[in-house]
């Protein structure tokens, strides 16, 4: 320090002290990061150096440094000075800021008294070389202290001297130039002035925290690379100019600084992946798709410039809505320009009445009042009802940007509310985090949760068919995904069930099986598609449809076979039927009670599963088509799917055609039974062949044919002879009449072909 500037320094002291009390710009110093590290035979203390503008100071860029730092002789020796020890400025870290040169000079160490050490720091380059104020609430580090032990099992008791009478610490704002530009500093025509409020009461190195980063750190600039190699998950990356994840590669390292120069971009598809903490004093951008992981359990983002995360709708028409979150911590709903939003009061929810409902899971709110609209901050874990505003009534695709706060990372916890019973208890949710979760790991950790629906909403208001409520919560809208399988809306096209994974910001709703709180972890988090992350549920899967061609209505049920469930009930395993206005429904035997997806134990083909029907279709005689989606497993794709109707007799074989039949509208549990054995079937075919009758005989000229259980596909006629006399086509009727008026009085054998097999009758004409 000069003299001349300690006598400006002086005098502006003076000055202050007679002024108004503005705002004083206050200084803390802190420790952080402390480790013990060895090079050869020697071990080393080192220390990062915080330094923050207290509660009461604005942020203000900093000039000239000196402090004073006591340490135990035990550890370190009486006299230690520059040559043992090291205080560096880390890319990122305040005093290690360049604008063409540095902006402040090296450290100078000297060796002040027994127990203690002096370190300073001169500006070099003005206040308007400093692009920002570098000292602001939030820490950052001014440097890295690094010293050599002489005896690393002794304490090192590392401490700021704030009490010694000889040691006078002395922090400066910035001088100036103060006009932005790279220039020299002129201290003494433009100075700053004197930090009075300095606190340097923290301590560190009684306690030594292992830094998790063992590999060391690699700093990436734009024009140089990776100076230390490309970072893997033992290093710390330092990002130190613009990277783009779809040019240069994905992330995967320890942690991660972003600098003052620093701009990552994680481009749709690729991820950045953090083991730890991410410091962000650059640019960071997470684009659609793009997957921003923190692993560790308390890894946290912190951010003290600028964040943005981008997700973009489907297509959507102008009355269409999203149920969404936020992946940012501080975002506000009036930050979403041109969209309203709605939040959900599970307290006013009470469900529609319906008896044809009453087994079913549905979130129709009777009173219409369980939607409020939506103000201030979005609670991480929370899921909105998003409705594109007046200004987005075109429809299409719209772009959501989210920059409030900084990313959520670590537990986000959301208090469910649980009513008088499940049904009673809808809560919506979303994925807080910028990144992809595995929904079946969000099932498994928490107990509030069984199964989670989604609202695809593929349609608009409809009351075209008899009967059906026609609103905008339409039931036939929503997919399910339970820890077994998901199974599609009833509207929704092949393919389209919910996968393991449930993307960023994506609102869910649940029905609460008990009153905890829903918990997010980073375990749950995973890079895009990467189902490496964990092992899915060895499984075989099956998936039905049920559909109404005249109304264009559809449903679809699922059951799965696995080690881990049972032919009991399993509530993560086995999901209520969905209340949509037809259904097809699995049923464990012994209840009337309907399910969307059914988890059954290991599969064998003696295994029989009783299915219901439902519908809501006011209208008599009305024809339902069942077929078989698809099935997963190789054991179920060995076997053969039969479909039989309980009512009817029947029995179709699903692998090669689909059944229809006719119903009137209501609930009708145990219709039909799907089983895998052909003895079953065929015990079933010989029952309906058996009741297949014929009469009168002996007949004079019309003979009646009927089958109770079997449809009739044609007839021949046969003489003693084995002559075929007559041939007649029933079109796969229940019931049929043939002419036998022509024959000659004799015996004749009538050969009947159904789907259930032949059969052969004996009869006898007389005139």
């Amino acid at each position: 320090m000069n003299i001349m500037r300690k006598t400006i320094t002086m005098l502006l002291l003076l000055l202050v002290t007679v002024l108004t009390t503005q705002a004083q710009e206050n200084l803390e110093l802190t420790f952080a990061n402390a480790e013990i590290t060895t090079v050869g035979m020697t071990d080393f203390y080192e220390v990062d150096v915080l330094a923050t503008a207290t509660a009461a100071s604005p942020d203000f860029k900093l000039g000239d440094v000196l402090f004073y730092v006591d340490y135990n002789t035990a550890a370190f020796g009486n006299n230690i000075d520059d040559l043992t020890v090291d205080f560096d400025y880390p890319a990122g870290s305040i005093l290690g800021e360049v604008n063409f040169f540095g902006i402040y000079t090296a450290a100078a160490i000297a060796d002040n008294t027994d127990g203690t050490i002096a370190i300073s720091a001169a500006q070099f380059l003005s206040a308007g070389s400093i692009l920002l104020d570098n000292v602001t609430a939030t820490p950052r580090v001014l440097g890295h202290l690094k010293i050599e032990m002489i005896d690393s099992n002794e304490s090192p008791d590392i401490c700021f001297n704030v009490s010694g009478t000889n040691f006078d610490d002395e922090f400066f704002t910035a001088c100036g130039p103060f006009t932005a530009g790279a220039q020299p500093a002129d201290c003494a025509g433009e100075p700053g002035t004197q930090i009075l409020d300095y606190d340097g009461s923290d301590c560190s190195g009684s306690i030594i925290v292992v830094d998790p980063c063992v590999g060391g750190m690699s700093t990436w600039t734009a024009g140089g690379g990776w100076d230390n190699g490309i970072p893997d998950n033992t290093m710390t990356a330092i990002i130190n100019g613009v990277f783009n994840t779809m040019v240069n590669g994905n992330l995967d390292v320890c942690s991660m600084t972003i600098t003052s120069l620093g701009f990552l971009t994680v481009q749709g598809g690729t991820f950045a992946s953090v083991q730890n903490d991410i410091t962000n004093d650059g640019d960071l951008f997470v684009e659609h798709t793009g997957s921003v992981v923190q692993v560790l359990p308390d890894a946290v983002t912190i951010n003290n410039n600028i964040i943005d995360v981008n997700v973009s709708t489907p297509a959507l028409d102008a009355r269409d809505f999203m149920l969404l979150g936020s992946p940012m911590s501080m975002e506000t709903r009036e930050e979403l320009a041109g969209f309203r939003m709605l939040q959900h009061d599970t307290n006013e929810f009470e469900m529609f009445a319906d008896i044809l409902l009453d087994d079913a899971t549905n979130f129709n709110d009777a009173d219409v009042n369980d939607w409020t609209p939506k103000t201030g901050v979005l609670t991480a874990g929370e899921g909105f009802y998003y409705i594109p505003g007046p200004d987005l009534l075109t429809g299409g695709s719209y772009a959501l940007n989210f920059n409030d706060g900084t990313l959520n990372s670590g537990s986000v916890t959301y208090p469910t509310i649980f009513g008088d019973d499940k049904n009673d208890s809808p809560n919506i949710l979303s994925n807080p985090y910028p990144s992809a979760i595995d929904t079946d790991m969000l099932i498994a950790n928490n107990a509030a949760i069984n199964e989670v629906y989604f609202w695809d909403h593929n349609t608009v208001p409809s009351s075209t068919f008899p009967g059906a409520l026609g609103d905008n919560y339409n039931m036939d809208d929503i997919s399910i995904r339970n820890a077994g399988m998901g199974v599609k809306a009833g509207t929704g096209t092949v393919g389209s069930e919910p996968g393991q994974f449930m993307a960023t910001a994506q609102g869910f709703a649940i029905k609460a099986e008990t009153a905890d709180p829903v918990v997010f972890t980073n375990a749950m988090r995973v890079t895009g598609e990467n189902t490496t992350l964990r092992t899915p549920m060895v499984a075989e899967r099956l998936w039905l449809n049920v559909y109404n061609e005249q109304y264009a209505l559809s449903s679809d049920v699922g059951i799965f076979f696995s080690e881990l469930a049972t032919e009991g009930f399993e509530a993560q395993y086995d999901s209520k039927r969905i209340g949509t206005n037809i259904s097809l429904f699995s049923q464990i035997e012994g209840s009337d009670d309907g399910y969307t997806i059914q988890g059954r134990e290991s599969f064998n083909t003696s295994i029989e599963i009783p299915m219901g029907f439902s519908s809501r279709v006011a209208q008599d005689n009305t024809a339902y088509t069942i077929n078989m989606v698809k099935r997963e497993g190789n054991a179920l794709l060995a076997a053969t799917v039969y479909l039989i109707d309980n009512e009817l007799g029947s029995v179709t074989d699903l692998t090669e055609q689909s059944y229809t039949f006719n119903s009137l509208d209501g609930n009708f549990p145990n219709r039909f039974k799907v089983v895998f054995n052909d003895d079953e079937v065929l015990g079933l075919n010989s029952i309906a062949l058996d009741n297949i009758t014929i009469y009168p005989n002996p007949v004079k000229n019309k003979l009646n044919i009927t089958s109770s259980a079997a449809f009739i596909d044609s007839v021949e006629v046969f003489d003693i002879l084995n002559k075929r006399v007559i041939s007649a086509s029933l079109d796969s009727m229940n019931q049929g009449t043939i002419d036998v008026s022509k024959l000659e009085n004799a015996v004749y054998f009538i050969t009947i072909k159904t789907d259930r097999g032949t059969v052969t009758r004996k009869f006898i004409k007389n005139q």
